[in-house]
């Protein structure tokens, strides 16, 4: 941690260094969420803002038109940024496009649908082995495929 001058007003000087937010930042967010959601502070380069309430979150988190994914870590000074990872959320990305099969690939693979089949397959499985019955075939495909 950095030894700086102590916060005076979360809302317009935050820092993550400070000892009371190390201690116990709940007490700081909550006055945060009441007074003022989305904090700001230029103790860091460039600036920093601390979005204190879960739908301001998500709503940076949904808007990379306006808000790109680069620099997450919020530091005193900037570090040279490393190359994105292969595949990213971030639409400002250049690299998006050269990744678009391996995203569909990794979507399909996690889709809502293989996931709920997955469940279905697992409660199967646990069922039919700590039960005695003997399952006809025609009922166990479409346990397993949830029809």
């Amino acid at each position: 941690m950095t030894t700086s001058k102590p916060v005076t007003d979360w809302a317009t000087d935050w820092t993550h260094f400070d000892l009371r937010w190390v201690e116990d930042p709940f007490p700081i967010w909550e006055d945060l969420r009441s007074r003022c959601p989305i904090a700001h502070s230029m103790r860091f380069e460039d600036g920093a803002f601390f979005p204190s309430t879960y739908e301001y979150v998500r709503e940076i988190a949904y808007d990379s038109d306006h808000f790109s994914s680069r620099r997450v870590i919020v530091r005193e000074k900037k570090v040279e940024l490393q190359p994105n990872p292969p595949i990213t959320s971030d639409r400002l990305n250049t690299q998006l496009r050269e990744n678009f099969f391996f995203q569909l690939l990794l979507r399909k693979l996690f889709s809502v649908l293989r996931q709920e089949r997955a469940k279905c397959a697992l409660i199967f499985l646990i069922t039919l082995a700590g039960s005695s019955l003997v399952v006809p075939r025609s009922n166990m495909l479409s346990t397993f495929l949830c029809l």
